[in-house]
């Protein structure tokens, strides 16, 4: 029943946000990629190849959240492997549909939660760091 109602429920959502979706960035949406912003999940992840529109995608969804579910910019993060794909969103996001979002990489989140947890700052690694470190534990006889 549950299956039959979330089913029911994305087939409405495609029908009743079709004008969105033919133009996202001045892009239509194919399919997949609505079927993949309207399915009503907690958390979304989204794997495809390069260059198959997974930024629009992603753009799509933010915007169909927030123009469509009220959802407050403020309340969405957005997380990617790099840098480069993260500014990328942010980016696109911001100009080409005019909201604002969180967008993060893996590591600078975990990074912040760290230091949010612990406030001593931990050197990672400087030149030499780790040798010598290495070195001073087997010279005390640790």
């Amino acid at each position: 029943m549950v299956k039959n109602w979330k089913n029911l429920f994305v087939e409405n959502e495609l029908v009743k946000h079709k004008v969105l979706f033919d133009n996202i960035d001045g892009k239509s949406l194919d399919d997949q990629q609505r079927r993949a912003i309207v399915v009503d999940e907690q958390s979304n992840l989204v794997l495809a190849g390069a260059g198959s529109g997974k930024t629009l995608t992603i753009s799509g969804k933010v915007k169909y959240l927030v123009e469509t579910k009220n959802i407050n910019p403020n309340e969405i993060l957005l997380i990617s492997f790099t840098r480069k794909a993260a500014e990328e969103m942010k980016t696109r996001i911001a100009n080409k549909l005019h909201i604002g979002v969180e967008v993060r990489t893996f590591h600078g989140l975990g990074l912040d939660i760290i230091k949010h947890t612990y406030p001593v700052k931990y050197i990672i690694a400087e030149d030499g760091y780790l040798s010598r470190l290495v070195e001073s534990y087997f010279r005390k006889g640790f």
